[in-house]
């Protein structure tokens, strides 16, 4: 993992040094990957003496409506089952990660705009793909810049999001 790291950042023409902080996506995906580039960017961040945050997938796609008065639901699909988590960023209130079926998504979501990774549109159910707040959104690593000083990003306490 660390090899890869410095590659990325030599076929960029970056060196360690050139970094001012890391970003690390704690989750969720397969535990032993996430605790692992989780080990890698603490051991940079110790070893360069770099800021370190972490933060989620779940807050990686809500983030898109960050400046929104209502709550955001982000959900992921992971193995058949699907995952989610709400957030109301004008009141700083996020929810606990919970497993949802479809019918509780149909049954009390239907009216609220719900966000799922643009890469993973094809693998959702049709169902949930019409309904008519539903949106698929990419990545915005950029933004997460500006939430450093935000409970939103974990600044000491990194561990990874386990989902069973």
């Amino acid at each position: 993992m660390a090899q890869v790291i410095l590659d990325f950042l030599n076929q960029n023409n970056f060196t360690i040094d050139d970094l001012e902080e890391i970003f690390v996506n704690q989750g969720p995906g397969s535990f032993s990957s996430i605790r692992t580039s989780i080990s890698v960017a603490k051991g940079f961040s110790i070893a360069k003496k770099l800021n370190l945050y972490g933060f989620n997938s779940f807050l990686l796609y809500a983030i898109t409506y960050y400046n929104s008065k209502n709550s955001i639901y982000s959900l992921i699909k992971i193995k058949e089952k699907y995952y989610l988590k709400s957030y109301q960023f004008n009141n700083l209130l996020i929810s606990a990660t919970k497993e949802i079926t479809i019918n509780e998504i149909l049954s009390k979501l239907s009216n609220n705009v719900i966000v799922c990774p643009k890469i993973a549109e094809n693998y959702y159910d049709q169902r949930l793909i019409n309904l008519p707040k539903l949106e698929f959104v990419k990545e915005n690593y950029e933004i997460l810049v500006k939430l450093k000083k935000t409970k939103y990003l974990d600044k000491d306490n990194l561990k990874p999001l386990y989902l069973s």
